[in-house]
């Protein structure tokens, strides 16, 4: 999900984001650059610890961080920090949280603001989950510390992309109007696949539109997934087949 932006967009250095010269009326910033860091470590969200031993660009894989070694996938898990200095208090704001492989938890000044699963030390004491969402936040004058809880023991470990922070009516705006254009993607391939099966029904022998009937109901699925779906049938279905879900 992306805005458009007038406006020069600030860049995190050091764990550090100045927000002073930043225009919310109708555009969002990306919290795009360098985040404190550290491995193998869940900090206190209450009491984060003044400087983490280092700061990486925040979509940086975890393979290509320095210092860190992994046979195959990177697995594990890390904290991330980044303090939003603001000029004057803003209110009736929102992140935009895309996906974060596999699992997180978001904090803002000590309070949990986001998450999805539950991020753990160990596979056994994780639980990953996969959505993109808002988290409705007001922001204080001067100083405000996100923390960032992140595991994985599935995937690619890595925030894929960067959050977004704005107005809650201009990203609610923009995530909506995705969503609406992902919803109109799986219609149409639901529909092409109920075609596709039906061709198949009285011409049996034409296995390619059973393949593509299979392809559309599936990759219909993978949208409504990624759009929310139901939370009773979403944990039914989207925990036993996750892997197949995010790498499809």
């Amino acid at each position: 999900m992306g805005g458009f932006s007038l406006f020069a967009q600030p860049l995190a250095q050091d764990g550090e984001l100045w927000l002073n010269e930043a225009d919310f009326s109708d555009n969002s910033i990306e919290l795009k650059g360098e985040w404190a860091f550290t491995w193998h470590k869940f900090i206190d969200p209450k009491q984060p610890i003044s400087t983490l031993n280092k700061t990486v660009p925040f979509t940086q894989s975890w393979n290509d961080i320095s210092g860190l070694r992994f046979n195959g996938a990177a697995q594990g898990f890390a904290s991330y920090k980044l303090i939003l200095h603001s000029e004057k208090a803003l209110e009736d704001m929102a992140f935009y949280v895309p996906e974060v492989y596999t699992t997180y938890q978001l904090y803002m000044n000590g309070e949990r603001v986001a998450s999805n699963g539950k991020p753990g030390s160990s596979l056994n004491h994780s639980n990953p989950y996969w959505l993109p969402q808002l988290a409705r936040v007001d922001l204080q004058k001067g100083a405000n510390t996100l923390v960032l809880h992140v595991s994985n023991y599935h995937f690619k470990g890595v925030p894929m992309h960067p959050f977004q922070l704005g107005t809650y009516e201009h990203l609610s705006f923009l995530f909506n109007f995705s969503k609406s254009n992902s919803l109109f993607v799986a219609g149409a391939l639901l529909i092409a696949g109920l075609f596709a099966l039906t061709v198949f029904y009285f011409q049996r022998n034409d296995l390619p539109f059973l393949f593509f009937a299979l392809f559309a109901f599936f990759y219909t699925y993978r949208i409504i997934c990624r759009c929310g779906l139901p939370k009773t049938l979403h944990k039914c279905w989207y925990e036993r087949f996750y892997c197949l879900t995010v790498q499809g």
